[in-house]
């Protein structure tokens, strides 16, 4: 018997970075309703940023997460309130402040991403 193809509707083609994309959406808003309850998404996007990068400076995680430093100084000061993050003057130049996740910092992730984890497993069995 030979094989036939089926041609591709071109609606469905245009359709699917559409449905993709609120796919995409719900779930990351699904994921935040997971998230830990004092901390705000950009509190969490940051402390990805400083455990990825650390240790890294204001203006440098500022520009990760392009936000302004004036943005970036207040959510690192609510960061560095909760003990969740430690600055360091830099060895090289004491001018210079760095920043790494505190031992609580690192729980705090591993507790976030544990939580969305478990999450994504329960929707996909």
């Amino acid at each position: 018997m030979p094989k036939t193809f089926r041609k591709r509707s071109a609606t469905s083609e245009e359709e699917l970075p559409t449905r993709l994309r609120f796919a995409v959406l719900r779930l990351a808003r699904r994921l935040r309703q997971q998230a830990d309850r004092d901390a705000t998404p950009s509190m969490l996007s940051a402390l990805s940023s400083i455990e990825y990068r650390a240790p890294v400076t204001l203006g440098e995680l500022a520009e990760a997460e392009r936000v302004t430093p004036p943005t970036m100084s207040k959510i690192v000061g609510r960061l560095e309130e909760t003990g969740l993050v430690i600055r360091a003057k830099d060895k090289g130049d004491k001018r210079i402040q760095r920043l790494s996740l505190s031992k609580d910092g690192e729980r705090f992730i591993e507790r976030s991403r544990s939580r969305k984890n478990a999450y994504l497993a329960r929707k996909l069995r």
